[in-house]
């Protein structure tokens, strides 16, 4: 972090300036970090939808009801 006095009116005043840099890594890990949780949000809800799918569907997507409660039983961290 730089710091930069400035004299205002007669008054020695302090100001903190945080780097570029610094900013454009807390963007890039807010950003990653944000792009990780729609990822689990999208895996929790397809897992959810996946579980609620009859027989004749799941047939026709080429799984079964064993395998479609196995992945739906996975933590949505998990892949």
């Amino acid at each position: 972090m730089n710091q930069t006095n400035i004299d205002v009116t007669g008054n020695n005043i302090s100001i903190n300036l945080v780097e570029t840099s610094t900013i454009e890594k807390w963007k890039k890990r807010l950003s990653k970090g944000y792009q990780r949780l729609k990822l689990w949000r999208n895996r929790a809800s397809q897992r959810y939808q996946l579980q609620t799918l009859d027989d004749h569907t799941l047939k026709d997507i080429g799984i079964t009801r064993i395998d479609a409660l196995r992945e739906a039983s996975k933590p949505f961290w998990r892949r």
